[in-house]
């Protein structure tokens, strides 16, 4: 009774929302062994009128109406959440003999992800900008599974050296690796920024040193994947690609003519999600390497540290608090994430 109710407060909160967008744009939606050949590219997605947008894109213009009907679907939702929680991954393949890369591994979703890929017996390698926080990070996860197969390297994404010295220690100490997790990332930086190579410090970080970065691991993936059949490789992307409603802007591509946060944040995930696509294009239809882009919902991370959300709201819809304490396993959904 209490599932078909939460399926009606769900349509029910569907309805004012959808309405009250003129052209309301396509949720990204990837799971792995979905050909990401079907993902339509950016320039096929629909064309969205400023107007249009949600407050968090654009600066939107609401009449009464609208705005109740937003009020009246986002309590239904709420109340949809209270009802209906979301399921647990509890499978538990075994990863002994695999290894694994995780980005922006000492908080957050990359932290519980070495957590879980670890608890399944992965060698992990913690790749994180400081590498004292990574190696405190590394002792929390060694208590927490007792797993000795754990090892911090430094890698900064906002160096392209950084990420290159990253790769030959990795490649000097192992032929393969199974699995690549590039989950580290910046967001909604208030005033533009560059990397250290001169780029953007968004697109720097969340695009073109985790594209570096695999590129110049990719042998050893292939090599895993010929050696066990499988090998897996992740981006975390987002939902909020949607606020490059326009596509890439090629012309301004390291935001300097006019600099704005989120369609800066936005135009880097867009991009993690086209290198996905592409890379999976290039790897070839029959390749035992699968390539995926992965909305991980709403979160309270550190990634949310330029950007205020109340924590009423974040728990509303269903986030979880990573800040100073390791999250329950229901966090990361473990078969998206792992070779199984």
């Amino acid at each position: 009774g209490n599932k078909i109710m939460a399926v009606w407060l769900a349509v029910l909160a569907a309805l004012p929302v959808l309405e009250a967008f003129q052209a309301p744009a396509p949720l990204l939606s990837l799971r792995l062994r979905t050909p990401l050949s079907s993902l339509s590219p950016a320039s096929s997605l629909p064309r969205v009128h400023p107007r249009s947008m949600t407050p968090l894109v654009m600066n939107a213009q609401f009449d009464r109406r609208t705005f109740g009907k937003l009020v009246g679907g986002g309590a239904a939702l709420v109340l949809g959440k209270k009802v209906l929680d979301g399921g647990e991954y509890t499978g538990t393949p075994d990863l002994t003999g695999q290894v694994a890369i995780v980005t922006g591994a000492n908080t957050g979703l990359g932290k519980e992800t070495c957590v879980r890929l670890a608890k399944l017996g992965a060698e992990v390698v913690l790749a994180c900008r400081s590498k004292e926080r990574g190696e405190k990070a590394e002792q929390e996860i060694r208590a927490l599974t007792g797993s000795n197969k754990l090892s911090t390297l430094e890698l900064d994404l906002a160096s392209l050296k950084s990420v290159e010295r990253f790769a030959a220690e990795v490649q000097s100490k192992r032929e393969k690796i199974d699995l690549l997790v590039n989950n580290a990332g910046v967001m909604a930086i208030p005033t533009r920024e560059e990397t250290t190579d001169g780029l953007e410090r968004q697109i720097g970080i969340n695009h073109f040193g985790h594209f570096h970065l695999t590129n110049l691991l990719l042998p050893q993936i292939v090599k895993a994947a010929q050696t066990s059949g499988d090998a897996r490789i992740i981006n975390l992307s987002s939902d909020a690609h949607l606020i490059a409603f326009n596509g890439i802007n090629f012309d301004d591509l390291q935001s300097r003519q006019t600099y704005d946060p989120w369609k800066a944040y936005g135009q880097s995930k867009l991009a993690n999600i086209l290198f996905t696509k592409e890379l999976q294009k290039r790897l070839g239809p029959d390749s035992s390497v699968s390539t995926a882009a992965v909305h991980p919902g709403v979160v309270r991370t550190e990634l949310g540290r330029n950007f205020f959300l109340p924590p009423e709201l974040c728990t509303s819809l269903g986030s979880v608090d990573c800040k100073g304490q390791i999250p329950p396993p229901a966090l990361v959904a473990g078969g998206v994430l792992v070779p199984l």
